[in-house]
């Protein structure tokens, strides 16, 4: 948060128009950024939004992905609430053993409730690349384009 301060105070950018992604931890820094800076107006977290049950509690994850105790009282998806009405994309892969896609997908339907409630429902989407742990370029700037980015 203090270096996009630092961006917004010596470089001239658009604050209006601010966009965060990134892969695997980069992914979840991205989520969880948006839930905690509202300046962030798109987020395209990839390989990174999942069931804590099926990803961060289920193997060995680097420390960077674990808030302590959040699964007492919150489930990944439900952090959307944060984020809504700003645009939010996920992306995932079918394949990826780390985020698995049953998970990433019931994370979803979340987050799309949370959207839906809120009258954003247009704002939210899931995208799949049919591999792995990977960021998936060829599918999300399309995805963004189409979401009016």
């Amino acid at each position: 948060m203090r270096i996009l301060d630092a961006v917004i105070d010596y470089f001239h950018i658009n604050t209006e128009n601010i966009m965060c992604t990134g892969n695997s931890g980069g992914g979840t820094a991205t989520y969880y950024f948006a839930c905690m800076d509202e300046r962030i107006a798109v987020a395209v977290p990839s390989c990174a939004v999942c069931t804590y049950e099926s990803s961060i509690a289920a193997m060995f994850h680097c420390m960077c992905n674990h808030i302590p105790s959040i699964r007492k009282y919150f489930e990944m998806g439900d952090l959307a609430a944060l984020i809504v009405p700003r645009k939010l994309l996920i992306s995932a892969g079918e394949k990826d053993p780390i985020f698995p896609i049953a998970g990433v997908r019931k994370t979803f339907e979340t987050i799309q409730e949370i959207y839906t409630l809120a009258g954003a429902a247009e704002q939210c989407a899931l995208i799949t690349g049919d591999g792995g742990h990977f960021y998936y370029a060829d599918l999300i700037w399309p995805k963004l384009r189409e979401m009016g980015v």
